[in-house]
């Protein structure tokens, strides 16, 4: 493996632990409303909030409501006397119609991987799970069986 393989090997195994092993959660963007700070097919890596967080002009990953599986991801445009929050997309005239409370709030978006959340979609649908998992599985079920018949 020459030098340059090897350091790539290094970097992606080191990005896929620190994934792993921080607190980190990943959302592949659905929506136009952050255009263009984040697009369509993004890929947000959320953290969780630190003392001190979040402040205004923060993009913040909430669930508006019970029940609503994938977080919105908006900027804070206002925090009120009572400590709920006012968000608005960048791509919106208008502020979200809804007060965020702290405990809806996911995290904060820390990371915007371009076109990466694409991938994710892939990955984590049907199709891409029988073309990454299930037919190279299959595959190499059937070439051990060749192997095993010689």
């Amino acid at each position: 493996m020459r030098k340059s393989e090897y350091a790539a090997f290094i970097a992606t195994a080191a990005v896929i632990a620190l994934l792993f092993c921080t607190p980190l959660n990943m959302a592949g963007v659905i929506g136009t409303s952050m255009e263009p700070t984040i697009t369509q097919n993004d890929l947000v890596v959320i953290a969780p909030l630190a003392a001190g967080e979040p402040a205004v002009g923060d993009i913040i990953a909430f669930r508006p409501q019970e029940g609503v599986s994938v977080p919105i991801a908006h900027r804070i445009v206002s925090i009120e006397d009572d400590g709920t929050i006012r968000t608005r997309g960048d791509n919106l005239a208008a502020t979200d119609p809804y007060h965020i409370r702290p405990d809806q709030i996911a995290g904060r978006v820390v990371l915007i991987i371009p076109y990466a959340g694409a991938a994710m979609h892939i990955v984590t649908s049907l199709a891409g799970y029988l073309a990454l998992v299930l037919i190279p599985g299959l595959l190499l079920i059937a070439l051990e069986i060749q192997r095993m018949r010689r």
